[in-house]
Formats: C-alpha cells, structure tokens, sequence
C-alpha cells in the first residue's frame, strides 16, 4: 500500500512528478547524478568531493549544495578544476531541503547521495550500477558499508548474506529486522523512484532518511532493493561528526504519524519498522539530554508485541542512566 504523502508536501511531489526537473530541460545528460548535502564540513568536505571525482565510473555530474555553511566549507570546492563539479547555495534549510534541491536539480538517470563528512571507495558507482544492471526490476541498490568510528570499524550488512552470497534482492522490512538496509551514504536509486515516494520530509534533522526509507519500502515491495556484499563506502562516525548530532532534538516523522493514524491499514512488517524508527528516535533524545521528552516516544513504541520488550529495555535505560545523562533544555 502506497504511503500517502502530507499536504506540505505537494510541491516537491508535483516537482518529482516532471518539469521542474533538471534532467527535463534540453541539455546533456549525465548518467549518475550525485549529491552532497554541506553544511560546516570544512575538514572533510574535500575529501568527499575527491571521492566523487575520482570514481572509475566516470559519466557523472556531482551537486554540492550548500546549506548556509558559516565556516568557509564550499570555499574550499573553488580550487577543484572539474566542470562536473557543480555549487548550488542557498539559505540554512537543514539537510532534508538540501538534498530534496540536489534532486530536482539532477541530470542523470541514477541519483545516490553522499554526506559530506562520508566518502566512496573508487569503484561504487561502478559496482552499484552492475548490481542494477544484473537486476533490472530493482529501483535501488545499496552496498556494503564500512562505520569508521574511534573503536575501529564495523560493517553491519553483513548479517543479511549467507556465506558465498555476492548479492541478494531483499523486501526491505524483513531485512530491517536483521540490519537497516539502507544507509543514505552507500546506495544508487533510479531517479523516477521518487516521482512515487517523494522527497525527504523538510524540517527535520533526525530520522529524515529513516522517514523515506520507509516509504521506498513500500514503493519497491519485495523484488525493488538489491544489495550487494562488496563493501564500498565509509561512514565516518568520530567525535567531530556526532557533535552536530547531539545538539539537534529528534522531531516526529510524518510517514511514522500517517501509519501510527490507522495501524490497520498497513502490514505488520510496516508496523514493525515504524516502532523500531520510534525507538531510534527515543535513544537519540535520551543520550541528547532530553530524557523526558523521549518517553513519549517510547510509549508510541509499545504497539507491537516484538518491540514491547525493547520498549521496556530503552525506559529503565532512561531512568537508570539519568544521573549520567547532560541536563535536559529549558529543565
């Protein structure tokens, strides 16, 4: 069952539906399209970029849009000699707005997105347009991906492949119960898939990805997600790119409200994903500082017998801890 989107919605639905697409208007055409989402990343901005440019799949165009950044981070881009580089600038919007003009301002027949603070190995697109063309009903494909954080590393997806496994076409929930699929660094999506699910949700800094994704589950159904085990991508999780994130409150996902409005009308496996994204959601606040407001969060949890447990789990989490946990806002 389609997800119906929110009425604030309706101009990036009507954008996603034609014109105002950039790979409408009569010029050439790149096959890939990639987006960078910028904001205060003046230490790794570059080595994005690099990323990018370097790939051996060469037949792109990359978008940088520049959210507001304050602290010099697209000056850095002016020393890149690279006509497929391009800059697009706007007013602080948040990364949701950002990525939403990198996509109506997109050329390509295939669109992936890359954070500012993540990078590529050289051959991702490459490998994730082979994945695409061995499974032509898919209308995403995602690739292993390396977290690079201060204890090491770690590569999540690979709990979703037997051994031997190269690659798999999942139904996006029943792999999310395992592992998130998806990771907004490390995918490459046909770009009329969002003619049918939207863009992201603006205003919201926290579980924005997460809130697409749950609508590119739906659109795709069980054959539209292919992964591939051949890792490719680097999450970059160190202390200067969580400290953006501890001081940003998770805000209610609007895909999460249009299913919790009337549970019945969709599957339990919908259902399912939508109570772990309440509990993401629930975490985030609790280590932000802001413990009580999380409990409303995970009161919205509760509603399926799977995640009651870890329901429970998150709340004596929250009382337990309270007395290591920052001080909560306006306390």
């Amino acid at each position: 069952m389609a997800l119906e989107l929110y009425p604030h919605w309706e101009a990036e639905r009507a954008a996603a539906r034609g014109a105002p697409f950039a790979a409408d208007r009569p010029v050439a055409r790149p096959l890939v399209s990639v987006i960078v989402p910028l904001y205060n990343k003046r230490a790794s901005v570059g080595r994005a970029v690099q990323s990018v440019l370097g790939q051996t799949w060469e037949d792109l165009e990359l978008i940088v849009v520049d959210d507001g950044s304050d602290d010099g981070s697209s000056d850095i881009l002016r020393f890149v000699r690279d006509d497929r580089l391009r800059v697009v600038r706007q007013d602080n919007q948040g990364v949701s707005v950002a990525r939403n003009r990198g996509i109506l301002e997109a050329r390509g027949e295939f669109v992936a997105f890359l954070d500012a603070d993540d990078e590529w190995d050289e051959d991702f697109l490459a490998v994730l347009l082979d994945v695409l063309d061995r499974h032509p009903e898919a209308r995403v494909a995602g690739a292993s991906y390396r977290v690079q954080g201060e204890e090491g590393q770690e590569q999540p997806l690979d709990r979703l492949f037997a051994e031997g496994q190269g690659d798999i076409v999942v139904d996006f929930f029943g792999a999310a119960s395992v592992a998130s699929p998806l990771h907004s660094s490390s995918i490459l999506a046909r770009r009329d898939l969002f003619a049918s699910t939207g863009l992201f949700p603006p205003g919201i800094h926290h579980g924005e990805d997460m809130d697409l994704w749950l609508r590119v589950g739906m659109a795709c159904q069980d054959k539209g997600i292919a992964l591939t085990r051949r890792t490719a991508s680097i999450w970059h999780t160190d202390a200067e790119n969580r400290a953006g994130h501890r001081r940003v409150r998770p805000h209610r996902l609007p895909s999460v409200d249009r299913v919790l409005a009337d549970p019945r009308e969709f599957p339990q496996s919908v259902r399912e994903f939508v109570c772990f994204m309440l509990l993401q959601q629930a975490q985030r606040l609790r280590t932000s500082g802001f413990r009580w407001r999380s409990l409303g969060w995970i009161w919205r949890a509760r509603r399926t017998r799977r995640h009651r447990v870890a329901a429970v789990k998150e709340l004596l989490k929250t009382f337990l801890d309270w007395r290591t946990l920052p001080l909560e806002e306006g306390a």
